[in-house]
Parts: C-alpha cells; sequence; structure tokens
C-alpha cells in the first residue's frame, strides 16, 4: 500500500496520460525502489527491488558516518560538490552495483540500522566522524564517490523503466527522488523528455497518494 500510494502521488498528479514511474526510498514495505508505469487512471508495477538492497538507507548511513543526522542528505549532497568522487570510487563500487533491472548493495558493510560502523572505518580507514569535528578532505570525498554512485544507479534505472515502457514521461516519487543533482544529470543525459517529480517526494507523499487514489 505504500508503494503504491508513492506512484501514485508521483503520476496522478503530473498531468500525464502515460508515464514511466520510479518510487525509490529506504523502504516500503518490502521495496525499497519500484519500477512501474501509468496510463490513465492505471498504475502497473513492473519490476522492484527489495530491501536490504536501498539508496535511501545507504544515504542516511553514510550521513550519520560523516557526522550528520540520518535526515541530512541534503548536507551531504552539499559536502559532494566540494569532493573528488574518484577517490574512493573502488570503495563504492564495493558497496553498491548495478544488476539487473535494479541494483545491489553490500549489507553486511553498512550494517542498516544498526549503529555499527566498524566495517565502514575499515574499508575507508578513518572512524566515523562526530558532528563537533572538523569536515575534512576525506570527508568531501566519500561524500562526493556516494553521491556519483547514487546518479549512477539513478540513471540506470531511468533506462530500465524506459525500455520497459516506452514512455516519453518520467514521474519520481520517495526520498532519493529529491536528489537535485542527480535528478539534473537524469535529464540530461537520460532517455525522457519530460520529468515530474511532486514536492512532497519523501514519505509525505504516501498521504497525498493515498487521496489521490481514494483511499483513506
Amino acid at each position: 500500500m505504500i508503494v503504491i500510494s508513492l506512484l501514485a502521488s508521483a503520476f496522478y498528479p503530473s498531468g500525464f496520460e502515460n508515464a514511466a514511474i520510479i518510487s525509490i526510498d529506504g523502504i516500503g514495505e518490502f521495496e525499497s525502489a519500484s519500477l512501474g508505469e501509468g496510463k490513465g487512471r492505471n498504475i502497473s508495477f513492473n519490476s522492484v527491488v527489495d530491501y536490504p538492497n536501498s539508496i535511501g538507507f545507504l544515504w542516511e548511513k553514510f550521513s550519520k558516518f560523516l557526522g550528520f543526522s540520518e535526515y541530512d542528505a541534503c548536507k551531504v549532497m552539499s559536502v559532494a560538490s566540494f569532493g573528488n568522487p574518484e577517490i574512493y570510487a573502488r570503495q563504492f563500487e564495493d558497496l553498491a552495483r548495478i544488476s539487473g533491472n535494479g541494483f545491489l548493495l553490500d549489507a553486511k558493510t553498512l550494517n542498516f540500522r544498526f549503529e555499527n560502523y566498524s566495517a565502514l572505518e575499515s574499508l575507508f580507514n578513518i572512524k566515523r566522524r562526530n558532528p563537533d569535528e572538523p569536515l575534512l578532505e576525506i570527508h568531501y570525498d566519500i561524500a562526493a564517490a556516494l553521491q556519483r554512485v547514487t546518479t549512477k544507479i539513478l540513471l540506470h534505472l531511468c533506462e530500465t523503466v524506459y525500455a520497459q515502457t516506452k514512455s516519453k514521461n518520467l514521474c519520481m516519487a520517495g526520498g532519493v527522488a529529491l536528489n537535485c543533482v542527480a535528478n539534473t544529470i537524469l535529464f540530461e543525459q537520460g532517455p525522457f523528455e519530460n520529468i515530474f517529480i511532486q514536492p512532497a517526494a519523501n514519505d509525505a507523499g504516501t498521504a497525498l497518494g493515498r487521496i489521490v487514489t481514494g483511499n483513506r
């Protein structure tokens, strides 16, 4: 129900008669990402990515690893703009990779939903940053690599759902859909002519989705 509400919250307000739809967040019921299609009043699923393969939780984990709160993705995006994504490209290739219609994450190293950062500390050879400590060049570089792998995965999802739907329109929902850096590249390099991301694209969109589907 959560996932269909997110898809509806993006598609129905878009004004498109047909569109590919991507929902990507931390987790719905079991899915962290869903690829679908909207036609008229009908929404269908084409493929899903299940937890623990979650880009939303990846950002929450690294937000805390870099000394912010789990809801500070916007700050991490800002920090990423000062870094070099090449420095830790290899580490992120091990953590997150494209697979089939979706992606796979190294859940053992990421240790989602536990306050354990030992594996990440070993991977990057640095202790988790405390909020009162200064940001160092290594933090900028880690954030930049995180942004790059996220953009790469989102572009893959766009290409996948385009191949599934052949629509020139894309609607996006979920917290990860608010990554404005990735969205710019999706618009410039992706296969879609039109992209719609409604402002409550995060969990708040589930309420909007339930209203527009008539399921309150």
